[in-house]
């Protein structure tokens, strides 16, 4: 008992520490340059008290922000604390590591209509924590499926001003091209972000399901990482290739 309470404790360590780099990161950044502004702007204003007194009004609500911010990270951190053992494990850190690279890397970004059945999984999602956090995502999406199909045969993709409120969320749904045909077209793409929302979408929907996501390019260096990261869940038989 008490080697697992460690173990959890381990984990809300390594996934808040991870989440700041690997999905937090840019707003971490902007937090620090939002207060780094508030004192600068503290500074520069320090004879007039009636700007004195704006300022502290405008730190006020930034400290407002920033709590509320970290409360909501909180949340999602604790959420994901079943995942610990996925992410702790030695194979964890080198798709963690491959992952991260590929963020770093990734190009031409843009938002593009994709089918899900071209879209690959990175890691799998099998831990208990993870899959049934996958399986109520699936109930959710079944309970607005008539309305979210209704779009799909007039045409429209199913966006994330839909899907991040039905599937909230800190980072949005993140995949790079994956792999191409000989005439240089791509045949699927490999989902770097949101692996339990694909999943549930990939439960909920037919192949053929249209979804708004953000795409990159990704060089054959960084995606051979990825990929070697990949084929490794699935020759033990962790991941299907198909998913």
């Amino acid at each position: 008992m008490a080697a697992s309470k460690n173990r959890q404790l381990i984990g809300i360590f390594a996934l808040l520490l991870l989440g700041g780099v690997v999905v937090t990161g840019d707003r971490i950044t902007a937090t620090r340059q939002q207060i780094n502004n508030v004192l600068l702007t503290r500074s520069l204003v320090a004879s007039s008290d009636a700007v004195k007194r704006e300022t502290a009004s405008d730190a006020s609500a930034a400290s407002k922000n920033l709590t509320v911010g970290l409360l909501d990270k909180l949340k999602y951190y604790w959420s994901k604390i079943p995942e610990a053992g996925l992410v702790l494990s030695s194979r964890g850190q080198e798709m963690i590591s491959a992952g991260l690279n590929a963020q770093r890397m990734k190009k031409n970004t843009r938002m593009q209509v994709v089918l899900l059945k071209d879209i690959k999984l990175y890691h799998p999602v099998t831990d208990d924590g993870p899959t049934k956090k996958t399986n109520m995502r699936k109930e959710i999406l079944l309970e607005h499926y008539n309305d979210i199909t209704i779009d799909q045969e007039n045409g429209i993709p199913f966006s994330p001003s839909i899907y991040n409120k039905l599937l909230p969320s800190i980072d949005p749904i993140q995949m790079v091209v994956y792999d191409t045909n000989d005439d240089g077209s791509v045949k699927n793409y490999l989902a770097i972000q949101g692996q339990g929302r694909l999943k549930a979408m990939k439960m909920a929907f037919s192949p053929d399901f249209k979804l708004l996501v953000e795409v990159s390019d990704l060089d054959k260096a960084d995606k051979d990482r990825l990929r070697s990261v990949r084929n490794k869940y699935i020759e033990d038989g962790e991941l299907d290739d198909n998913e």
